[in-house]
C-alpha cells in the first residue's frame, strides 16, 4: 500500500499477554460489568453466531449474553425457566443458537434478537451439560451425561434419544465428524464414541486409563481431536478409531476448537491458559487472563474466543494476525496503519508458508506486504534468528515472542521516511535450546 511521499515503519517486540499487542486481549466491558473488565456473571461456554457475534452462557444467572468482535456486549437474555443453568451452546442450522439447560432437562433456543424458546424432554434428561452440536442431518445433537444417552432435537423441537452401549460411560463433548457421523467422548467410559444419524454406535478405547475426556472437535486434517482432562493429554482419533495421544504442559484440559490453519486450540482449567496443538502433536500454552477458562470457539473475525469462568471474563487470541514457527514455539504477529500518520494498530492477516516462515497482507490478500521468519541458529551462535523484509511504506509493528520461555526479543525501529531495510538479527532471542 503506497502513500504519496514517505515511509513509516516500526518493528517492535512485545509479550503476547500485553493488552496492547495484537496477539491476545481481554475484551472490553459493558454496563453492569466492573471497571476491572470482569463480567458481573461468569461465562461458561461460547459459540459463534450467524450474526457475526459471539454468544455465551451464564449458568449462575440462567442467562445468555452476546458480544461483538469489537467488544460491545448486549443482553443478558434470561431463560424462561428459572435456575435452568444454561451450559454448552452451539450455532444451529436455522440461524439461532441452541443450548443445553443443565438443571431443567430442557434444550433452549435463542434467536439473534434474543428471543428464547425451551423444549422439554419427554423423560429424563439428567445432567445435561457439556455437548451440543449441529449435525449433518439438519438437527442438533447433544450428550446426556447422567442418562448415558446421545440426544437429537429437530429445529421444530422433536427429541429422540439413543442409549450409549457402555453403561455409565458419561458422554460429554460431541461434534459432527468428517464421515457424516457424530463423534463424542465418554468421560467415565474412557472411550471415543461414534454414532450414525440412524443411531448405530461404535466405541474406541483411549489408550491411557482413566483419562476422563471432556471436549472433542473435528480437525481440518480429517481426524477428531479431544481433551483428556485427568492426564494432561490431547488425543487424536482417525475416523477408523486409531487413537494417538500427545502430552500437554499441565492438566485439567477442557474444550477444544479447530482453526483453518490446521491447528487446534484448547482451554486448560488448571493453568488458566489457552493452548495450541498442531498436526505433529507439538503443544504450546500461550495465554492467561486468570482462572478457569472453559468454553472456546473459532470466531467470525478469524480469531479464537474463549470464556474465563473463574475470572468472569471473555478473552480473544489474535489467530488471524499471528504466525507460529518451530512447532508453535514462536509467535509473530503484526499490526499496521490504515492511513499516513495513523497509529499502526490494525491487525495484519497472517499466511504461513513453512514451519519457520510466512507473510502478512494488509489491505488485499493478493498483495504481500511483509515477509518474516525465525530460524534456529543455536548450533551456530547460541541464538534464534529473526529475519524480516517489508514490501510496504505504511506504518507497521511486528511482535515476536518465544512462547516456551515467555522471552521478548529485541525491538527494531525504522526512521520515518527511510525505506524499510532488511532485518537480519542473528542475536534476536537468547533462548536456546
Amino acid at each position: 500500500m503506497t502513500t504519496p511521499t514517505r515511509v513509516s515503519v516500526a518493528f517492535a517486540v512485545a509479550f503476547a499477554g500485553l493488552a496492547a499487542a495484537a496477539y491476545g486481549q481481554l475484551v472490553g466491558v459493558n454496563s453492569g460489568i466492573p471497571a476491572n473488565g470482569q463480567l458481573s456473571v461468569a461465562p461458561l461456554y461460547i459459540a459463534s453466531g450467524s450474526d457475526g457475534a459471539l454468544w455465551f452462557t451464564q449458568p449462575d444467572a440462567s442467562t445468555i449474553s452476546r458480544v461483538t468482535t469489537a467488544g460491545a456486549f448486549s443482553g443478558p437474555f434470561a431463560t424462561p425457566t428459572a435456575s435452568s443453568q444454561p451450559a454448552a451452546i452451539a450455532a444451529g442450522p436455522d440461524g439461532a443458537l441452541w443450548f443445553i439447560e443443565a438443571a431443567s432437562s430442557k434444550i433452549g433456543r435463542i434467536t439473534t434478537a434474543g428471543v428464547v424458546t425451551e423444549y422439554p424432554f419427554p423423560s429424563g434428561g439428567n445432567n445435561l451439560n457439556d455437548g451440543i452440536t449441529a449435525g449433518p442431518d439438519g438437527a442438533l445433537w447433544f450428550t446426556e451425561f447422567g442418562d448415558n444417552r446421545i440426544g437429537r432435537i429437530t429445529t421444530s423441537g422433536t427429541v429422540t434419544t439413543f442409549n450409549v452401549p457402555t453403561a455409565g460411560s458419561g458422554p460429554s463433548g460431541i461434534t459432527a465428524g468428517p464421515d457424516g457421523a457424530l463423534w463424542f467422548v465418554e468421560t467415565n467410559g474412557n472411550n471415543v464414541g461414534r454414532v450414525t444419524t440412524g443411531g448405530a454406535f461404535s466405541e474406541f478405547p483411549i489408550p491411557t486409563p482413566n483419562s476422563q475426556p471432556v471436549g472433542i472437535t473435528a480437525g481440518h486434517d480429517g481426524a477428531l481431536w479431544f481433551t483428556e482432562s485427568n492426564v494432561s493429554k490431547i488425543g487424536r482419533s482417525t475416523t477408523s478409531g486409531a487413537i494417538t495421544e500427545f502430552a500437554a504442559p499441565s492438566g485439567n484440559l477442557s474444550q477444544i476448537a479447530a482453526v483453518p490453519d490446521g491447528s487446534l486450540w484448547f482451554t486448560d482449567r488448571a493453568s488458566g491458559k489457552a493452548g495450541r496443538v498442531i498436526a505433529s502433536g507439538a503443544i504450546t500454552e500461550v495465554l492467561s487472563y486468570g482462572n478457569d477458562p472453559v468454553g472456546i470457539t473459532f470466531g467470525p473475525d478469524g480469531n479464537i474466543w474463549f470464556a474465563y469462568h473463574g475470572t468472569s471474563a471473555i478473552a480473544t487470541v489474535g489467530i488471524a494476525s499471528t504466525l507460529y514457527f518451530d512447532n508453535g514455539r514462536f509467535a509473530v504477529s503484526a499490526t499496521f496503519a490504515q492511513t499516513a500518520g495513523a497509529p499502526a494498530i490494525t491487525p495484519a492477516t497472517a499466511v504461513p508458508l513453512t514451519d519457520n516462515s510466512g507473510y502478512f497482507w494488509f489491505f488485499d490478500p493478493t498483495n504481500i506486504e511483509l515477509v518474516t521468519k525465525v530460524l534456529d541458529g543455536c548450533a551456530i551462535n547460541g541464538n534464534y534468528w529473526v529475519f524480516g523484509a517489508g514490501l510496504t511504506n505504511v506504518g507497521v509493528q511486528i511482535y515476536v515472542t518465544d512462547l516456551q520461555t515467555g522471552t521478548q526479543g529485541q525491538g527494531y525501529t525504522n526512521d520515518f521516511g527511510t525505506p524499510f531495510p532488511p532485518i537480519q538479527d542473528t542475536s534476536a532471542l537468547h533462548t536456546c535450546p
